[in-house]
């Protein structure tokens, strides 16, 4: 029985260590208590842009094609203050809405944030599409890259919009560079 309970305790402890804390993008606040000035609620939308890879001449409204990036989590990271980070998620329109005070910050995927960059590069780099790879330091610049980095202040723009570019038969890994036959 005391075995049991040890156990139980041992796996209580490690599971509040290994928590983080994941916030409703519908009201989320992110304060320090060291920090003093106004909170500022900030919109932020990301999209995917979807390129055109057709073989006909494509319209303009081809070329525009976006998508947001619906019920997805990303990791926001206060950058000019040690902070720690907060795992926010989009709603379908690919929007979130945060009150953050004044300061610098950056958003990733949290895929990115969770991975260390090894087992990053492993599950990237290997694929079955015909193109060439542009290398390991690729792979370290889009792990290591934000998608976007603003600051926020009282007179700031409320709204953060974020495009992320997809490319034609590799998705949106720019370290590959598809070579294979294009559509008729």
């Amino acid at each position: 029985m005391k075995i049991l309970l040890s156990l139980t305790l041992v796996c209580c402890l490690y599971s509040c260590s290994i928590f983080k804390p994941k916030i409703d993008s519908a009201k989320s606040t992110v304060t320090n208590s060291l920090d003093s000035g106004k909170i500022a609620n900030i919109e932020v939308f990301i999209n995917v842009h979807i390129p055109y890879c057709g073989g006909i001449a494509p319209t303009e409204e081809m070329l525009n094609t976006f998508a947001p990036e619906s019920n997805k989590d990303f990791v926001l990271t206060r950058l000019d203050k040690s902070f720690g980070n907060l795992i926010f998620n989009t709603d379908s329109l690919g929007k979130a809405n945060l009150a953050l005070l004044p300061g610098r910050y950056g958003i990733k995927r949290e895929e990115f944030f969770n991975t260390d960059f090894e087992s990053f590069y492993k599950k990237h780099s290997q694929t079955n599409i015909v193109g060439r790879d542009r290398g390991k330091e690729c792979y370290r610049k889009w792990y290591e890259a934000y998608l976007v980095e603003f600051e926020v202040s009282e007179t700031s723009d409320r709204k953060i919009n974020v495009t992320i570019q997809e490319f034609c038969f590799t998705g949106q890994n720019p370290c590959i560079i598809y070579e294979g036959p294009m559509p008729p």
